[in-house]
């Protein structure tokens, strides 16, 4: 993903076969004379001016665009930049860029659209053929309209069962695989005696990118406790538009990546969640997984009934009609705390408030000892930095993570998140 910054309000012209981006201030995470095709991010509101120039304002939100443009910087015309220490890219790094297939394809031609050359795929180690399903894979069966599911056991000890003196309770995750998340995080929640998942891109791990954690740093997580979990092979905005080879190579791969590692994922996390209201993809995470996880609402709904602008009658797949429900037992709704920040402007008072507000928001929700919503968080960055998306502050989330603990929410990993084929709810496993 390619992330544009600006300290001021730049214009970017649409010219045939390029962009030309103005402002001396602003940088784009590409090298001088290179041309190549990404989706793209701006940190801030786009207007349209004359249908030909988009202006951005400072870090307002927005996700990553459908359209997948080419970028080719002229050299006398645009500070163009390859990333440096205080990197501007959201999710992946240079060195990423440069071997993640889907950019640059089997011999570096262009691989997106319904990925059309597979042979990137077919040809990889954690290929996972559609018909075949490894030892250890949830094992689903497809129809020709809709996977089937198995039936699981259910105790009674199960069903929304965390207990704790105010009823509520958080989820706690860490996506992309970033070097601070064992760095700074992981001391933080151990010294609250915190547990919480970690979603791995397969690749990141691979690549020997001083920034990512390595297969070391993913080993002493799990040995201390930690949930290891799935988050695709090279953390793809394609999904919707991949070939089936490229689904289980994404999706089935990356479960096979980490199952060679010694590590049992049961859940995916969608990368840039993206993909989630795709039948194909839905279909495919299916066949891996006992629960998908995309994004984005404060609180998760155990029931799926309480997301007022998608009405769902349970956690079904399927709605009534035959199309995919908002939430589902493949589609659990997380919030991603870095958006919560960029729309605070970074304001540490603001961003603790709301924190406590959503934490506080399944009061409305929870009866007795039952817990009925839960805000499942997901964190990227943990750094010393202030100011920057997709970096959480190290005090701030020491002072978050403090709060949990003195109001004595109870703090569960994804992997106590558990699905009730009968019913069609979700349920917290103690």
């Amino acid at each position: 993903m390619a992330y544009l910054e600006t300290n001021a309000v730049l214009s970017i012209v649409i010219l045939t076969g390029a962009i030309l981006i103005i402002g001396s201030s602003s940088f784009l995470t590409m090298a001088t004379n290179e041309s190549w095709s990404v989706p793209l991010v701006i940190g801030g509101p786009i207007s349209i001016n004359g249908g030909l120039t988009m202006q951005a304002s400072r870090y307002g939100y927005l996700p990553p665009l459908e359209n997948i443009l080419t970028f080719k910087a002229p050299a006398t015309s645009v500070n163009a930049t390859t990333l440096s220490s205080e990197t501007t890219t959201i999710n992946q790094t240079t060195i990423e860029k440069t071997s993640d297939p889907l950019l640059n394809g089997a011999g570096g031609s262009s691989n997106i659209k319904r990925f059309h050359n597979e042979s990137v795929y077919t040809s990889h180690p954690y290929f996972i053929p559609p018909s075949s399903n490894p030892s250890g894979f949830h094992n689903r069966t497809l129809s020709t309209s809709r996977v089937v599911h198995p039936t699981y056991s259910t105790s009674s000890s199960k069903v929304s069962s965390v207990v704790n003196s105010n009823s509520k309770a958080i989820m706690l995750g860490f996506d992309d695989g970033w070097k601070s998340q064992i760095t700074y995080a992981k001391p933080i929640l151990d010294k609250y005696g915190f547990k919480a998942s970690f979603f791995v891109v397969c690749n990141y791990v691979n690549s020997g990118e001083i920034r990512r954690m390595n297969w070391q740093d993913i080993a002493r997580l799990q040995k201390d406790g930690m949930d290891i979990e799935s988050h695709s092979m090279t953390h793809t905005p394609y999904l919707n538009r991949l070939h089936q080879n490229g689904l289980d190579y994404e999706i089935g791969g990356s479960k096979q990546c980490l199952a060679t590692h010694g590590y049992n994922s049961t859940i995916f996390a969608y990368p840039y969640n993206l993909g989630s209201n795709d039948s194909a993809v839905v279909n495919t995470v299916a066949k891996y997984y006992n629960i998908g996880r995309s994004g984005t609402a404060p609180l998760m709904f155990l029931n799926c009934i309480g997301f007022n602008k998608h009405p769902q009658t349970n956690c079904r797949t399927d709605g009534p009609n035959g199309e995919l429900n908002y939430a589902n037992r493949y589609v659990a709704r997380s919030l991603s705390f870095d958006i919560v920040e960029i729309k605070d402007s970074f304001n540490g008072t603001k961003m603790f408030s709301d924190f406590v507000k959503i934490v506080n928001s399944q009061s409305t929700y929870n009866r007795g000892e039952k817990i009925n919503a839960i805000p499942l968080i997901i964190f990227h960055n943990i750094t010393v930095t202030t100011n920057h998306p997709y970096n959480t502050n190290i005090g701030l989330f020491d002072q978050l993570m403090k709060y949990l603990y003195e109001y004595h929410i109870k703090v569960l990993t994804y992997k106590q998140l558990g699905y009730n084929t009968q019913a069609n709810t979700f349920f917290l496993n103690s």
